[in-house]
């Protein structure tokens, strides 16, 4: 991936989720561990909820799943998810880089994985949320088109700008292990004055052929990572790295 002095990233998450169900004191054990990193402690109830449809009109059950506990840093930035069957580590913006990153998921991974959780990975993940603020100042419309490559090819219905739209795409990559989703959305609300905001997100992530060592497993995260990185290249117009330079 091309070197940018303003990386659009502003959510960056790798996640394993394991076949082995962790109990709720193993989980408090570990939320401890890392206590020194991520300083304030959340625990949180989570919902399963599934959808009915047999009877012909959709009915919604909504079931109590184990607590997860979520630790964050001082300044809300570094997360740590320990959930009962997943671990799931992120950074917000600013992002420091893959290397802080992955040191990070590497700490973390040394306290989730003990026992049978890191032998019995069914799911790795690697997922990167990008927004891409487009200065609008003196601009009456802006065309996606120029920008990003996931964008709704939609007929000319009138002469205005669309309001809002939503993409989703689920492939393989050019790696035969890794499939990853795609999707970019319009910001409703942009958080910059005089800017239109675009969100890209990736998520690159492997069920099949997972190492069965603990130790095999980190390594295939750079696997990801560039998977990931030429993804991002594909999916942006020259115009929109204009904007990260």
């Amino acid at each position: 991936m091309k070197s940018y002095s303003r990386p659009p990233i502003v959510e960056a998450v790798v996640e394993f989720v394991s076949a082995v169900n962790v109990s709720f004191d193993d989980l408090q054990a570990m939320s401890r561990k890392v206590a020194d990193d991520y300083k304030n402690e959340t625990v949180e109830k989570a919902f399963d909820v599934s959808v009915d449809t047999s009877g012909g009109i959709p009915t919604f059950h909504s079931d109590p799943s184990p607590d997860r506990f979520r630790r964050t840093s001082d300044d809300q930035a570094d997360i740590v998810i320990f959930a009962h069957n997943s671990m799931l580590v992120a950074r917000l913006a600013p992002y420091p880089g893959w290397e802080y990153l992955n040191d990070r998921v590497a700490r973390n991974w040394r306290v989730w994985s003990k026992g049978q959780t890191g032998k019995n990975i069914r799911r790795a993940g690697v997922r990167y949320v990008n927004r891409i603020d487009i200065p609008t100042a003196g601009i009456e419309h802006i065309d996606i088109r120029d920008y990003l490559r996931v964008q709704p090819n939609v007929p000319m219905i009138a002469d205005r700008p669309m309001s809002g739209f939503l993409v989703q795409a689920s492939m393989p990559t050019a790696n035969p292990n890794w499939d990853c989703n795609i999707t970019s959305t319009l910001v409703l609300e942009p958080p910059l004055l005089n800017h239109t905001s675009i969100l890209l997100d990736i998520d690159v992530y492997r069920t099949r052929d997972i190492p069965s060592k603990a130790a095999d497993i980190l390594p295939i995260l750079d696997e990801a990572r560039t998977l990931k990185n030429t993804i991002f290249e594909l999916c942006i117009t020259d115009q929109a790295r204009k904007l990260f330079r």
